[in-house]
């Protein structure tokens, strides 16, 4: 059975892709610096997280963190459902 919807495969491709992708980070001063960041990994600006927060940096970290679970706990479901189905 194939998969008619694109979207699905390639977020399945993604979940198997590379350990690191090679990124910048940019400083508010302009200065380049390399990072890499593992599959699996997302990266949030501070304004983001303090935001998500409401003005509390840690109160945002733990949220997101949550929703990190929440969202690995459905993805790995989907995945192993994926891999079911395709033998």
């Amino acid at each position: 059975m194939t998969n008619k919807n694109p979207r699905k495969s390639i977020g399945a491709k993604l979940a198997k892709g590379p350990d690191d992708l090679k990124a910048n980070a940019v400083s508010p001063d302009g200065k380049k610096t390399p990072i890499a960041v593992k599959s699996g990994e997302f990266v949030f600006s501070i304004p983001a997280i303090i935001g998500l927060g409401k003005g509390d940096y840690n109160k945002g970290l733990e949220a997101l963190q949550a929703l990190h679970r929440r969202l690995k706990e459905i993805g790995e479901k989907y995945l192993s459902a994926e891999e079911h189905r395709n033998g």
